[in-house]
């Protein structure tokens, strides 16, 4: 039956990589010292929620994962994401695979070809406080090809 969902919950890294602070004229700077600890963190959800709180900057999560069975000929392997709120770029084993700034709308990338035996998924989220984060579900899926 397709598409088959192969989710990516779980324990994810975390690593904040810069926080936003407001500037004494008003303007948002960007500072990289005295950040928060990495940390592991349980997806889905907003790093409001899973121990970032009053946190506004830009978060690396990370994600390891083999390769997902058997595919093929006929068969493509997609990246889904179903939601992050903020900016968001997306690595798959080094690969850019893009940038997406429509927050909070669901986007995918067809990674087939960049599977390994064993992956590592990186996504850097820049976001405020009360919205950063993965926030819905990340998956693979397995379709037929077009």
């Amino acid at each position: 039956m397709y598409p088959h969902r192969i989710r990516l919950r779980g324990p994810w890294e975390c690593e904040p990589l810069a926080r936003f602070v407001i500037g004494a004229d008003g303007r948002k700077e960007t500072m990289t010292t005295n950040l928060p600890a990495p940390r592991r963190m349980t997806m889905p959800g907003r790093w409001s929620e899973l121990g970032l709180k009053n946190f506004s900057g830009r978060v690396r999560f990370r994600r390891h994962f083999g390769y997902p069975g058997r595919i093929d000929e006929n068969e493509r392997v997609w990246l889904t994401f179903a939601g992050i709120e903020g900016t968001t770029e997306v690595w798959l084993n080094g690969q850019f695979l893009g940038r997406h700034e429509q927050t909070m709308q669901p986007f995918e990338s067809e990674v087939t070809e960049l599977l390994d035996d064993r992956n590592e998924l990186r996504v850097e989220v820049e976001g405020e406080a009360t919205s950063g984060g993965l926030y819905g579900e990340v998956a693979m899926e397995i379709r037929l090809a077009k």
